[in-house]
């Protein structure tokens, strides 16, 4: 039997070791962090050579957070080089994308995106992003 918090760890501190998982899957989930760039290394980093990091993410015009500005590259950049203590990564989303914010993301840390799509085919109301370990 496994304990719920095997099952429900931080997002950005995940109790497992170094290339040892086949893939991460995550779904509504990257925007709630303060700092993604900082989840998505931790995802890239126990996923093995090879492996996949799963992303379905809401999209700023199909969700409640198209009155919002998007998040910018910028802002990551300046979270991930400045983290700020007591920052709940809670409930409400820390950052709003359209699918080419994600992908300029990407580009920039030189993440291989596997394959991306415009919609989820879930909801409809997000993108999909699946990055390649290599």
């Amino acid at each position: 039997k496994c304990s719920q918090s095997a099952h429900n760890p931080p997002g950005d501190k995940l109790p497992l070791a170094n290339n040892s998982v086949d893939f991460v899957v995550n779904s509504h989930v990257l925007e709630h962090f303060y700092d993604p760039i900082k989840t998505i290394e931790e995802w890239l980093r126990v996923v093995k050579p090879g492996g996949f990091v799963y992303m379905d993410i809401p999209h700023k015009e199909r969700t409640f957070d198209r009155p919002r500005n998007r998040t910018t590259l910028a802002e990551l950049i300046d979270r991930h080089s400045r983290p700020l203590a007591g920052v709940a990564d809670a409930h409400g989303h820390h950052s709003v994308w359209i699918t080419e914010d994600v992908l300029e993301l990407c580009r920039h840390f030189n993440w291989t995106v596997a394959e991306w799509r415009d919609s989820d085919d879930k909801l409809g109301i997000g993108f999909t992003v699946v990055l390649k370990k290599t």
